[in-house]
């Protein structure tokens, strides 16, 4: 049976679309031992493989029920030691976000930014998980908070560097100087000095959010 690797070198960072996650890529690998493999979809891909499912998609209801059969120690080989970096956005900022952004419009992994609600009711899940493996797994699990990291850079930075087990450089706060392309939507703003002025961007919409509110509250 497969008991995965013994090295802890493998580092994941996820969270949802438009909360940080390659602004936070970004500051790691800055560092001199650090090496981006950019966004990979082996983990998915391999899911899909194990399930032995016939449909065109990649996660999908059908998958997912077949999953519960594979070998998870198999599947997650590169998990038991590797370290998860978890992005905590403000959550009308990540909803907002997510709703005015037009994502790859021929995948359904995004069908739910389309509604407001519905993109409320995926974050509440999101964050459910979240906080769920960080009770589970929190040598090896680290939540880091969106809104700490622009406003107190190099203390948030100094932290996540230490959390992956990597000595302190300068340079992963420079995020600008980094010369590799990026492919997501927040392309722009990690061209520049890492700053906070997305943060509070939801306010421009306020009129508009009350059901959002209203779902929120209600999950409080």
């Amino acid at each position: 049976m497969v008991q995965g690797f013994e090295t802890d070198e493998p580092i994941f960072v996820v969270g949802m679309p438009r909360s940080g996650t390659t602004l936070v890529e970004r500051i790691i690998s800055q560092h001199s031992d650090v090496t981006s493999a950019g966004e990979l979809q082996h983990f998915g891909l391999l899911l899909k493989k194990m399930a032995k499912t016939t449909s065109n998609r990649v996660i999908d209801a059908e998958t997912i029920t077949a999953s519960k059969a594979i070998n998870f120690e198999q599947l997650g080989k590169a998990l038991p030691k590797a370290k998860i970096i978890c992005l905590d956005r403000d959550p009308l900022d990540t909803i907002v976000s997510n709703f005015r952004q037009l994502f790859a419009v021929n995948q359904s992994y995004y069908s739910y930014s389309y509604d407001l609600e519905t993109t409320t009711e995926f974050y509440l899940r999101f964050r459910e998980l979240a906080a769920l493996w960080l009770k589970l797994y929190p040598e090896n699990f680290y939540l880091i908070n969106y809104e700490k990291l622009v406003n107190d850079p190099l203390t948030e930075a100094k932290q996540l560097i230490e959390f992956c087990k990597l000595s302190w450089q300068e340079q992963c706060v420079n995020i600008h100087q980094y010369s590799a392309p990026v492919a997501t939507a927040i392309a722009r703003q990690v061209l520049s000095p890492i700053n906070n002025r997305s943060v509070g961007n939801w306010k421009k919409y306020d009129a508009y959010l009350d059901s959002v509110k209203e779902i929120l509250a209600a999950k409080k």
